[in-house]
């Protein structure tokens, strides 16, 4: 199995691990104990997708829970979730008609968590 790197961003939740896998799909995991990756979720998307280069919509977002960002896990345990997302376009009207694009985190997906993602985050788990 090719070793994925896993990269670092600072959002308002602290810092945050993600990769990439196949079929665009985004893992991230939070690294501190005071704030969870469910509060800032969409802040967190955002900011992959543009250091990536990519839309929001272009990517698939799962959260890797554990005892960094979820501080009644014991080291060990962990919830993988896909996060779902909803795009809608809105069109207000001031001075025209201009659509605008709102963007949504609706809810976490429990899921089994792949075995190359625990591979990948097993030094964070």
């Amino acid at each position: 199995m090719r070793t994925l790197p896993i990269k670092e961003i600072y959002c308002s939740c602290g810092k945050v691990y993600y990769v990439i896998l196949k079929n665009n799909k985004c893992v991230f995991s939070g690294g501190n104990h005071w704030r969870s990756t469910t509060t800032a979720a969409l802040e967190i998307v955002t900011e992959i997708a543009a250091i990536e280069g990519k839309k929001i919509e272009d990517l698939r977002f799962f959260d890797l829970l554990t005892h960094y960002g979820w501080p009644a896990f014991k080291k060990g345990k962990y919830e993988f979730s896909e996060v779902i997302i909803e795009i809608k376009t809105k069109f207000y009207r001031k001075g025209g008609i201009s659509p605008r694009k709102i963007i949504q985190v609706l809810r976490w997906k429990k899921v089994p968590c792949p075995p190359q993602v625990l591979a990948l985050f097993k030094e964070r788990i």
